[in-house]
């Protein structure tokens, strides 16, 4: 297994600040803030987000089998409640006001989008961004 690199503030501040409009940046900021792993943020819907209180559910990851995309428990005790602060709570609540508008707008068009806060149909699409 290769090394591997850690982001300072400064970069990771850097890369989200580059990263500005991108839909995927409150995924990204919940990878740098919180450390969570990619499946969780697959796996994450807003039932398993408490933002008034500032609680993340990570109890649920989606991955990929030979049989397709999966829902289920992350392995081990990797399950876990994280609390989250006042920046997180804004960046996710900002997405939210942003998934509810493009869903309004998908709705006016006939289409039809997934309440969730995942956006990727698996794990592998959504943590992957080129480098400010």
């Amino acid at each position: 297994m290769g090394r591997k690199c850690v982001w300072t503030p400064a970069q990771s501040k850097q890369f989200l600040t580059f990263h500005a409009d991108h839909r995927m940046r409150a995924a990204w900021a919940l990878a740098i803030v919180v450390g969570a792993r990619r499946g969780e943020i697959a796996g994450l819907e807003w039932s398993r987000i408490d933002l008034d209180r500032g609680v993340l559910y990570l109890h649920w990851q989606r991955t990929t089998t030979s049989t397709g995309v999966v829902e289920k428990t992350p392995k081990g005790k990797s399950k876990r409640t994280v609390a989250i602060g006042p920046a997180l709570v804004a960046e996710l609540r900002a997405h939210r006001n942003r998934q509810s508008a493009e869903k309004e707008h998908c709705r006016s068009r006939g289409s039809v989008r997934s309440a969730a806060i995942r956006s990727p149909r698996s794990r592998r699409q959504c943590c992957t961004a080129a480098s400010p």
